[in-house]
């Protein structure tokens, strides 16, 4: 399936620009959710201008190679990713970290599945700052398989989760976890470098 999201238009004529990883490669084609046809990219960017009129919501999908997915930069976007409903088979990840970080408005991860994590060199900073995400579905969690050794420093930082469990999977022989929640929630955990196999919250 294809790369599944959840894009806010909170004006008039809003821009949704991707600036993913130019490390990365690509291949996919994009349904921009809005009735146009599909567009073939092939780069790491693309822009492309909506018509609304007014506040809503479109759902973006990617099918096939986006191996490079970041919103690290988002370049001339109005448009805000509110939700990730599916990675699809062709997302993968690479290099340090921060992929998602200060993404405000994105409040859900309902996706059960995972990206293709197998070549990032850290998970530093992965969703900090999204203070709206409350939700990350728990199959999907489970469903990332994450290189032993890294540092996962503030991969969590300032997220309002609850209800969810970090299993193994997220803590593989982990090389620094520092600030890996910190202020997630109230009370701060003040999470370190000291866990459990295992973390609930």
């Amino acid at each position: 399936g294809a790369l599944t999201m959840d894009f806010s238009l909170p004006t008039s004529n809003d821009v949704l620009e991707f600036v993913f990883d130019a490390a990365g490669t690509y291949d996919y084609m994009v349904d921009w959710g809005d009735g146009s046809p599909l567009q073939h990219v092939t780069t790491n960017s693309v822009t492309h201008n909506y018509t609304n009129v007014g506040a809503e919501t479109k759902v973006v999908k990617l099918d096939g190679q986006v191996w490079g997915l970041s919103f690290q930069n988002i370049g001339t976007s109005t448009a805000q990713l509110t939700a990730i409903n599916r990675w699809g088979a062709g997302v993968k990840l690479i290099g340090g970290g921060g992929w998602f970080s200060n993404r405000a408005q994105l409040a859900a991860v309902n996706a059960t599945d995972a990206p293709d994590v197998s070549s990032v060199t850290a998970m530093n900073d992965t969703f900090s700052a999204c203070t709206a995400l409350a939700t990350f579905n728990q199959t999907g969690l489970d469903a990332w398989v994450i290189p032993s050794g890294l540092q996962y420093i503030r991969a969590f930082s300032r997220c309002p989760l609850t209800g969810v469990t970090f299993g193994p999977n997220w803590f593989n022989n982990p090389s620094w976890c520092s600030d890996m929640f910190g202020n997630a929630y109230d009370p701060a955990p003040g999470f370190n470098a000291s866990f459990s196999p295992s973390i609930s919250i």
